[in-house]
């Protein structure tokens, strides 16, 4: 168990060592310029890779990511403007009800009127009735 223990703080005090010149090194402008300069390398050639691997399979008749987004973008597009459309139909759905009503009340008052004058008149509405030709022979 004495030897755990010692190995453990060997390894500790070399843990502590080496990370505190790791640091040093990792901040230095000595790694730091050449590793951003690999770091923007190898973006360039992603991105030169990714161009070419979506021309190769645009070619070949596959949809690639930027005609996926195109799609979904338009698809975004239609289902905004279904939603605007749906909002209109509402509020002149809640139009054409009020009015409606308004059409309701006044037919109802025209044939409150239209009995009231009949009342005062005293004349019944005129039945219409049709007289048969009689055609003699």
């Amino acid at each position: 168990m004495e030897a755990w223990k010692m190995w453990k703080r060997g390894f500790d005090a070399w843990e502590q060592a080496t990370a505190t010149l790791m640091e040093q090194v990792v901040q230095s402008p000595a790694v730091l310029g050449p590793a951003g300069a690999m770091m923007s390398a190898a973006m360039r050639a992603k991105a030169s890779a990714d161009r070419q691997a979506a021309t190769l399979w645009g070619q070949a008749g596959v949809a690639v990511k930027r005609d996926q987004e195109r799609t979904l973008h338009a698809v975004n597009q239609l289902g905004s403007r279904l939603l605007d459309l749906q909002e209109q139909l509402a509020a002149q759905h809640e139009l054409l009800a009020a009015q409606n009503q308004q059409l309701v009340a006044q037919g109802s008052e025209i044939v409150a009127l239209r009995a009231a004058l009949d009342a005062a008149t005293s004349k019944p509405a005129r039945k219409t009735t049709r007289k048969k030709k009689t055609t003699e022979r």
